[in-house]
Protein backbone atom coordinates (compact mmCIF):
# COMPACT_ATOMS: atom_id res chain seq x y z
CA UNK A 1 0.00 0.00 0.00
CA UNK A 2 1.23 3.46 -0.84
CA UNK A 3 1.56 6.15 1.80
CA UNK A 4 -1.37 8.10 0.34
CA UNK A 5 -3.62 5.02 0.50
CA UNK A 6 -2.62 4.38 4.13
CA UNK A 7 -3.34 8.02 4.96
CA UNK A 8 -6.74 7.85 3.22
CA UNK A 9 -7.64 4.65 5.09
CA UNK A 10 -6.56 6.13 8.42
CA UNK A 11 -8.38 9.39 7.71
CA UNK A 12 -11.60 7.56 6.76
CA UNK A 13 -11.41 5.44 9.91
CA UNK A 14 -10.92 8.53 12.06
CA UNK A 15 -13.90 10.31 10.46
CA UNK A 16 -16.14 7.27 10.96
CA UNK A 17 -15.06 6.99 14.60
CA UNK A 18 -15.79 10.70 15.14
CA UNK A 19 -19.24 10.35 13.55
CA UNK A 20 -20.01 7.37 15.81
CA UNK A 21 -18.93 9.30 18.93
CA UNK A 22 -21.02 12.32 17.90
CA UNK A 23 -24.07 10.12 17.32
CA UNK A 24 -23.74 8.69 20.84
CA UNK A 25 -23.33 12.17 22.36
CA UNK A 26 -26.39 13.51 20.52
CA UNK A 27 -28.43 10.51 21.66
CA UNK A 28 -27.39 10.96 25.30
CA UNK A 29 -27.96 14.73 25.45
CA UNK A 30 -31.13 14.90 23.38
CA UNK A 31 -33.20 12.35 25.27
CA UNK A 32 -36.92 12.89 24.82
CA UNK A 33 -39.52 10.70 26.47
CA UNK A 34 -40.73 8.09 24.01
CA UNK A 35 -44.26 7.63 25.34
CA UNK A 36 -46.95 10.22 26.01
CA UNK A 37 -47.86 10.96 29.60
CA UNK A 38 -50.93 9.11 30.75
CA UNK A 39 -50.32 9.03 34.50
CA UNK A 40 -50.90 12.75 34.90
CA UNK A 41 -53.77 14.91 33.78
CA UNK A 42 -53.77 18.54 32.77
CA UNK A 43 -55.43 19.35 36.12
CA UNK A 44 -52.40 17.91 37.93
CA UNK A 45 -49.71 19.69 35.92
CA UNK A 46 -49.87 23.36 35.06
CA UNK A 47 -47.99 24.29 31.90
CA UNK A 48 -46.41 27.63 32.68
CA UNK A 49 -44.29 29.23 35.38
CA UNK A 50 -44.05 28.11 39.00
CA UNK A 51 -42.49 30.33 41.69
CA UNK A 52 -40.68 29.01 44.75
CA UNK A 53 -42.11 29.91 48.17
CA UNK A 54 -38.56 30.38 49.44
CA UNK A 55 -36.66 33.50 48.35
CA UNK A 56 -34.39 32.79 45.40
CA UNK A 57 -30.77 33.74 44.89
CA UNK A 58 -31.28 37.51 44.66
CA UNK A 59 -34.85 37.34 43.36
CA UNK A 60 -37.60 34.90 42.46
CA UNK A 61 -36.68 31.25 41.83
CA UNK A 62 -38.88 30.13 38.94
CA UNK A 63 -39.46 26.94 36.98
CA UNK A 64 -41.28 26.98 33.64
CA UNK A 65 -42.86 23.74 32.37
CA UNK A 66 -43.71 23.61 28.65
CA UNK A 67 -46.08 21.28 26.79
CA UNK A 68 -43.32 20.22 24.38
CA UNK A 69 -41.52 18.22 27.11
CA UNK A 70 -39.04 21.04 27.85
CA UNK A 71 -38.50 23.17 30.94
CA UNK A 72 -36.29 25.96 32.20
CA UNK A 73 -35.47 27.36 35.61
CA UNK A 74 -33.80 30.45 36.98
CA UNK A 75 -32.63 30.52 40.59
CA UNK A 76 -32.79 34.32 40.94
CA UNK A 77 -31.35 37.66 39.90
CA UNK A 78 -27.82 36.90 41.12
CA UNK A 79 -27.69 33.59 39.27
CA UNK A 80 -25.60 33.34 36.13
CA UNK A 81 -27.11 29.97 35.24
CA UNK A 82 -30.31 29.22 33.33
CA UNK A 83 -31.19 25.55 33.75
CA UNK A 84 -33.01 23.80 30.92
CA UNK A 85 -33.76 20.38 29.58
CA UNK A 86 -36.54 17.84 29.24
CA UNK A 87 -39.14 16.69 31.73
CA UNK A 88 -40.97 13.40 32.17
CA UNK A 89 -43.01 11.53 34.74
CA UNK A 90 -41.17 8.83 36.70
CA UNK A 91 -42.71 6.86 39.54
CA UNK A 92 -45.55 9.39 39.99
CA UNK A 93 -43.10 12.28 40.28
CA UNK A 94 -42.13 14.98 37.87
CA UNK A 95 -38.50 14.63 36.79
CA UNK A 96 -36.69 17.68 35.44
CA UNK A 97 -33.47 16.56 33.76
CA UNK A 98 -31.23 19.61 33.44
CA UNK A 99 -28.80 19.17 30.57
CA UNK A 100 -27.57 22.75 30.58
CA UNK A 101 -24.33 21.95 32.36
CA UNK A 102 -21.55 19.53 31.50
CA UNK A 103 -23.48 16.65 33.08
CA UNK A 104 -27.12 15.83 33.78
CA UNK A 105 -28.67 17.07 37.01
CA UNK A 106 -32.00 15.49 38.00
CA UNK A 107 -34.63 17.27 40.09
CA UNK A 108 -37.71 15.42 41.34
CA UNK A 109 -41.02 16.95 42.39
CA UNK A 110 -44.29 15.59 43.68
CA UNK A 111 -47.43 17.33 42.48
CA UNK A 112 -49.79 18.27 45.30
CA UNK A 113 -52.73 20.68 45.13
CA UNK A 114 -51.46 22.03 41.81
CA UNK A 115 -48.01 22.84 43.25
CA UNK A 116 -44.62 21.27 42.64
CA UNK A 117 -43.18 19.89 45.88
CA UNK A 118 -39.40 19.42 45.89
CA UNK A 119 -38.10 15.91 46.69
CA UNK A 120 -34.64 16.76 48.00
CA UNK A 121 -33.67 13.18 48.90
CA UNK A 122 -33.91 12.02 45.26
CA UNK A 123 -32.62 15.18 43.60
CA UNK A 124 -29.31 16.80 42.85
CA UNK A 125 -28.64 20.09 44.59
CA UNK A 126 -29.47 23.22 42.67
CA UNK A 127 -26.38 25.25 41.81
CA UNK A 128 -27.10 28.36 43.90
CA UNK A 129 -30.10 27.19 45.94
CA UNK A 130 -28.20 24.17 47.27
CA UNK A 131 -29.87 24.31 50.70
CA UNK A 132 -33.44 24.24 49.37
CA UNK A 133 -35.39 22.25 52.00
CA UNK A 134 -37.21 19.03 51.22
CA UNK A 135 -40.90 19.72 50.63
CA UNK A 136 -40.40 23.28 49.37
CA UNK A 137 -43.39 24.25 47.25
CA UNK A 138 -43.37 25.97 43.88
CA UNK A 139 -46.69 27.69 43.23
CA UNK A 140 -48.18 28.02 39.75
CA UNK A 141 -48.34 31.57 38.39
CA UNK A 142 -52.04 31.99 39.19
CA UNK A 143 -51.59 31.00 42.85
CA UNK A 144 -48.48 33.17 43.14
CA UNK A 145 -50.44 36.19 41.89
CA UNK A 146 -53.34 35.44 44.23
CA UNK A 147 -50.97 35.12 47.22
CA UNK A 148 -49.23 38.37 46.27
CA UNK A 149 -52.56 40.21 45.95
CA UNK A 150 -53.81 38.79 49.27
CA UNK A 151 -50.60 39.92 50.96
CA UNK A 152 -50.95 43.36 49.35
CA UNK A 153 -54.58 43.62 50.58
CA UNK A 154 -53.46 42.59 54.08
CA UNK A 155 -50.73 45.26 54.10
CA UNK A 156 -53.16 47.91 52.82
CA UNK A 157 -55.62 46.99 55.58
CA UNK A 158 -52.90 47.21 58.20
CA UNK A 159 -51.86 50.65 56.91
CA UNK A 160 -55.50 51.84 57.03
CA UNK A 161 -55.86 50.63 60.62
CA UNK A 162 -52.80 52.60 61.71
CA UNK A 163 -54.31 55.95 60.63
Amino acid sequence: MKTSEKFLTLFTSAVLALVAVLAVVVFLFDHRPSEPITAISKEDLYFGTYTCEEPGFGGRFTITINKDWTFSFYEGGFSSYLGHGFWEIQENRLLLRDNGSSHFRDYYFYIKDGCLVFDKESSHQFIYMDELPDGTRFLPESQTTEAWLADLDKRSFELDKSR
